[in-house]
């Protein structure tokens, strides 16, 4: 890709339009070269900002830069804006005769793009001429990449710039002359691209479900197990410092909902992370069942008959062995989120993201019990005006208001689901009792979305 450099003895040629006489044209001329050359010149650079400084009271370029930042300061960003769009829709989008882009105007459009990107990413129009010049080999997809993280470093929830990597990403996923080691490689580099936009701001949903994106173009692979159980994992490691960024939590209900689609997923992850599971679950069990231990013990138990006492026996004797293994994988998995839940309720009260995230998993588990015995929750009136005139009485709980409930007693006679109720009383009382007022809509929750009596 040819730069634009600017003026001056040993810096080359800069194409400068004509009928430029005005200081701030001349001024935005050259402050788009040189962030051109920049761009392309300096692969370090990694972040952009608009530096606030409201008048230029020296003669020099409003340019900064140090080390890997690059930035540009406030007073000049209006003009070099206005100057960059206008001149694109005047010459090369609106009217009839506009200019067609080759080798020739490249690097003139290339910098007054990157010019109004950079300062607002929001106008879909102009990276849809990125495109178009990507399309005829007039600009990389590498320095794209590179331009649109950092664009990404500005304005770190612009949807338009996710797009616009998706759109490359999509190209070169179906590019035979790309190996998979590279592959692997731009996966690798988005999600830590992701990680930088989470991280720099908070509950960014775009990020987040480019991150989806992302790993949903690897579900083909034989390894895909093992790629949402480290996901979990790792943002497991980033929930701690997060705790209110709901959009996190959801990327880890996708991450858990792809999981308990798979068979066997326990045996395909990191043992450690396995037997870790496992323990919590069987700790889950003695904590809320009354004589857990003489009634049977976890590990001289084979999933089949693990199941049947904790749920009954319903499934035919000759089920597949794998469905029993399957429902268990399952409930290990969900009762070890759970207990995530709680610790991290006790250790940052009050968190609505996280009391959220806790009715995802009781949902999940209340699905699989009904499913387990084939059966589908009561429907019930889900308008705002049911749900306001419900009201908790913790004083006595024999006034509640009647809960709709299935005709099948297995159901609620099974250890699991007393189990549940046990652990969900336990909890919503604690918490209420330390002063969390979003325990008792939690509890309203229970009681009138899943018919659940605690």
């Amino acid at each position: 890709m040819r730069e634009i450099r600017g003026q001056g003895q040993g810096q080359g040629r800069r194409p400068v339009p004509e009928g430029v006489d005005s200081p701030a044209e001349s001024l935005s001329l050259r402050v788009l070269g040189q962030l051109a050359n920049l761009m392309h010149s300096r692969p370090s650079i990694k972040e952009f900002e608009i530096i606030p400084v409201e008048t230029n009271n020296s003669n020099k370029s409003p340019i900064v830069r140090n080390n890997q930042n690059l930035g540009l300061e406030s007073w000049c960003v209006k003009h070099i804006y206005n100057y960059a769009y206008n001149k694109l829709m005047d010459e090369y989008f609106l009217k009839k005769n506009s200019k067609k882009i080759n080798h020739n105007n490249s690097n003139v459009v290339d910098a007054l793009l990157m010019g109004v990107l950079l300062i607002n990413p929001d106008v879909a129009t102009f990276w849809n001429k990125r495109k178009d010049m990507v399309v005829d080999d007039l600009l990389n997809y590498t320095e794209e990449l590179k331009f649109t993280r950092i664009v990404l470093s500005h304005k770190p929830k612009c949807n338009e710039v996710f797009a616009y990597r998706k759109w490359h990403l999509r190209r070169c996923f179906t590019d035979n002359d790309i190996s998979p080691f590279m592959i692997s490689n731009l996966i690798s580099e988005e999600l830590d691209v992701v990680d930088h936009c989470a991280e720099k701001c908070s509950n960014n949903y775009h990020a987040w479900s480019h991150r989806i994106w992302v790993i949903n173009q690897m579900k083909a692979s034989n390894q895909i197990s093992f790629i949402y159980s480290s996901e979990l994992f790792e943002s497991g490691k980033w929930l701690p410092t997060h705790v209110s960024d709901y959009s996190g939590l959801h990327y880890r209900q996708f991450c858990l909902k792809n999981l308990l689609g798979i068979q066997n997923y326990l045996s395909q992850i990191d043992p450690f992370l396995n037997i870790k599971y496992k323990d919590t679950f069987k700790q889950f069990l003695q904590a809320n069942v009354p004589n857990f231990e003489p009634q049977f013990d976890c590990k001289g138990f084979t999933e089949k008959k693990l199941i049947n006492n904790i749920l009954g026996s319903i499934l035919d004797s000759e089920t597949d062995s794998d469905k029993y293994v399957k429902i268990y994988d399952n409930v290990c998995l969900l009762v070890y989120e759970l207990m995530v839940n709680e610790d991290l309720s006790r250790m940052y009260s009050s968190h609505e993201s996280l009391w959220c995230h806790r009715r995802f998993i009781l949902q999940q588990l209340i699905n699989m019990i009904f499913e387990y015995f084939g059966e589908t929750k009561p429907k019930i009136n889900t308008s705002s005006d049911t749900l306001k005139n419900v009201i908790v009485d913790r004083e006595n709980f024999s006034k509640e208001p009647k809960i709709l409930r299935c005709d099948n007693h297995s159901i609620y006679s099974s250890l699991l689901y007393k189990a549940l109720t046990s652990n969900e009383r336990k909890f919503i009382d604690e918490q209420f009792k330390s002063g969390d007022e979003f325990s008792k809509r939690y509890e309203t929750w229970l009681k009138v979305m899943l018919n659940f009596s605690v």
